[in-house]
C-alpha cells in the first residue's frame, strides 16, 4: 500500500494514530508539503490520499505560494475523484475538498477549539473528537453528511473520498506540536494536551475505527 500525504506545513508531518494505523497495514508513506508542491501525477501507483490541516485558510485570500499550492492540490483532488482514488481530507484538507466538490468554505464568528462528542451517523463514531478550526464548510444536497455540531458539519463523504473537519490523527505529542506551531497560549497548549491525555485511550479506539471505516467504505 502506497499512502501520499500532503502535509502543507511541517506542523502537519507527526500523523500520532493516522501513522499507527497506515503502519499496522505496511504503508510507503510519501509526504509532500509547501517544498514539494503536489502534482496529479504524485497519485501514479498511489493506493490512498491523505490532505493534512494546515494553518492557512481555504476562505480568506492568501500569499501567492499558497494561492499556488492550493491550486496544485484542488488539481490533485480533481484526478484523486476522477480514479476512484481514496481520499482522506482531515480539517483543512475537508475544507479544500468540500470546495472541490461544490461546497462552500466561509469563517467562523468564533474558533471551533476543544474536545467534543458529535452528532454522527454510522459508521462515524461521536468521539470525543479533537477540533480546532476557524473555517466551516457547506457541501452539496448531493454529498452525505457524516457527523456535525451545532456550529458546523465535521464529517462527509462523497464516491471515495472522506472528508473530516475533526482531528483523528492527534495524539498528545502531534497536539502539542500544533499548539504550539500555531503560536497558541501556554494556557491553551497545557488545556488541549492535558484534554488529549484525557481522552487518549478512548480517541485512540476511535480514530482506528474511523479510519478501517473509511477504508472499507471506499474499498467496497
Amino acid at each position: 500500500m502506497r499512502a501520499v500525504v500532503v502535509a502543507h506545513t511541517w506542523i502537519a508531518h507527526e500523523l500520532g494514530h493516522l501513522g499507527d494505523w497506515l503502519g499496522a497495514r505496511g504503508s510507503a508513506v510519501q509526504r509532500l508539503d509547501r517544498e514539494s508542491l503536489p502534482t496529479p501525477e504524485s497519485l501514479d501507483g498511489a493506493d490512498l490520499l491523505v490532505l493534512m490541516g494546515s494553518p492557512w485558510s481555504v476562505a480568506l485570500p492568501a500569499d501567492a505560494d499558497v494561492v499556488e499550492s492550493q491550486r496544485r492540490e484542488r488539481d490533485l483532488v480533481a484526478r484523486a475523484l476522477s480514479d476512484g482514488t481514496p481520499l482522506l481530507g482531515i480539517c483543512y484538507g475537508a475544507q479544500l475538498l468540500a470546495s472541490c466538490v461544490g461546497g462552500e468554505v466561509r469563517r467562523l464568528d468564533v474558533t471551533e477549539r476543544g474536545w467534543l462528542d458529535v452528532d454522527a451517523v454510522d459508521p462515524v463514531p461521536t468521539g470525543p473528537w479533537m477540533v480546532w478550526h476557524e473555517d466551516e464548510f457547506t457541501v452539496p444536497p448531493a454529498v452525505e453528511v457524516l457527523a456535525s455540531s451545532p456550529r458546523c458539519t465535521l464529517a462527509f463523504r462523497t464516491g471515495t473520498a472522506w472528508g473530516v473537519q475533526f482531528h483523528p490523527e492527534v495524539d498528545e505529542p502531534v497536539l502539542r506540536r500544533m499548539a504550539e506551531g500555531l503560536g497558541a497560549a501556554p494556557d491553551v497548549v497545557a488545556e488541549m494536551t492535558s484534554g488529549a491525555r484525557l481522552h487518549d485511550a478512548g480517541h485512540r479506539q476511535a480514530a482506528h475505527h474511523l479510519l478501517d471505516a473509511f477504508w472499507s467504505d471506499v474499498r467496497a
